[in-house]
């Protein structure tokens, strides 16, 4: 990807994954599951994974975005929606999992929180 070198400067410091293996398990998530998606994301994989660990380093990336980004929750969807079918950058927010505030019946929670996160994080609420 050409303008990789560029990105890559842009977001220095914001954790990133670039081998393989591990690049392939975050380039993935349940799709297999839909018998119409099966074979359309396999194959694909990201050239890079970030994981942004706060508001600005996600700002950050948002800025240098100048190559595909798949965004990334927990990858327990199942309709492909997290594989970067034109490689790029797999945005996983995994390190974002914070429940930052709740209510009965209300919460506000970070896009990488897991169900159990969050089903934990409920338990001192009385939920």
């Amino acid at each position: 990807m050409d303008n990789l070198a560029e990105f890559r400067a842009k977001v220095e410091g914001t954790p990133l994954i670039d081998n393989a293996p591990t690049l392939r398990m975050k380039s993935r998530n349940f799709f297999w599951f839909s018998p119409i998606l099966r074979k359309e994301p396999e194959g694909h994989m990201a050239d890079l994974v970030l994981q942004p660990r706060d508001k600005q380093e996600l700002l950050r990336v948002a800025a240098a975005a100048r190559v595909p980004i798949a965004l990334c929750g927990g990858s327990t969807g199942n309709y492909g929606q997290a594989v970067p079918l034109a490689g790029g950058v797999v945005l996983d927010m995994t390190r974002r999992n914070r429940l930052v505030r709740a209510a009965p019946g209300a919460a506000r929670i970070e896009a990488g929180a897991t169900l159990l996160e969050i089903d934990r994080s409920f338990k001192s609420t009385g939920w």
